[in-house]
């Protein structure tokens, strides 16, 4: 398994351009922090929504990206991220926004949701469509953490109780004591990533964790709002803000609001 800059300076003698394009990607991807800030759901909200959203190139170009990050991460030892970069279903979706925007965004979706790689929402929390800076760290921490799930054979789709299992790791990371720094998810199991201990026994949780983080954020950004934005929000969705704090409050976790991001 090569390393990174291994990775491509071989790339860059089998193929100047592909390695041009394979780098820019990795740029997009990780911000120059390397390979071991890449998980899977990363990976396809970039293959299916921001190459072929925000990069201005043609559809075969795009698809030429896809393939050279893909060779990129078969040198480097990734094969089941090179997998899906090079996949027939990742040229689809690329293609599909050439038919329309829409079309592209529901490929897009429905790929997402066949793939498991998203966290779901769980009792504790209704992920937003809108994301501050910790809920998206938290949303990857989780991610991540279901990927070594499945990766282990921890969860397996269609096996008797996965589903609850799923949901179960989601509200681990969510309650559990947030790790050092607090925003950088846990590495993918090609890198030797684990998931994080099961909570304590008496259902107490740390005093700086996911949950009261993004909670605090919502709060701190319905008070900060545009004028004449909070008036505007549906009667359903502040109280269900307001429940939500109500939960967290009943389980020891400090204050909140809410939001729900999907894939970006």
């Amino acid at each position: 398994m090569m390393s990174e800059s291994q990775a491509l300076e071989t790339l860059s003698r089998e193929d100047p351009e592909a390695a041009g394009d394979a780098r820019a990607a990795l740029a997009w991807l990780t911000g120059d922090e390397g390979l071991e800030t890449i998980s899977l759901l990363r990976l396809q909200e970039f293959l299916w929504y921001a190459l072929p959203v925000k990069w201005p190139m043609s559809t075969p170009g795009r698809v030429g990206v896809a393939k050279a990050l893909g060779r990129l991460f078969l040198l480097a030892g990734l094969d089941r991220y090179a997998g899906v970069c090079s996949s027939t279903g990742t040229e689809k979706i690329i293609n599909a926004y050439a038919d329309g925007h829409e079309e592209g965004i529901a490929a897009y979706t429905e790929a997402i949701e066949e793939s498991n790689a998203a966290p779901p929402d769980t009792e504790l929390l209704a992920w937003g469509s809108v994301m501050g800076s910790q809920e998206r760290a938290a949303y990857d921490a989780c991610a991540a953490a279901l990927e070594l799930a499945f990766a282990s054979g921890e969860l397996s789709v269609g096996a008797r109780g996965w589903r609850t299992r799923r949901l179960d790791i989601v509200n681990r990371w969510l309650t559990g004591q947030c790790f050092p720094g607090g925003t950088t998810p846990p590495d993918p199991p090609e890198l030797g990533g684990t998931l994080p201990p099961e909570p304590p026994l008496d259902g107490s949780h740390g005093t700086d964790t996911w949950l009261g983080r993004i909670s605090a954020e919502r709060i701190d950004a319905w008070a900060h709002g545009r004028p004449g934005e909070r008036p505007r929000r549906s009667q359903d969705q502040q109280r269900r803000q307001r429940q939500q704090v109500k939960v967290d409050r009943d389980r020891g976790v400090a204050g909140e609001e809410q939001h729900r991001a999907p894939h970006r």
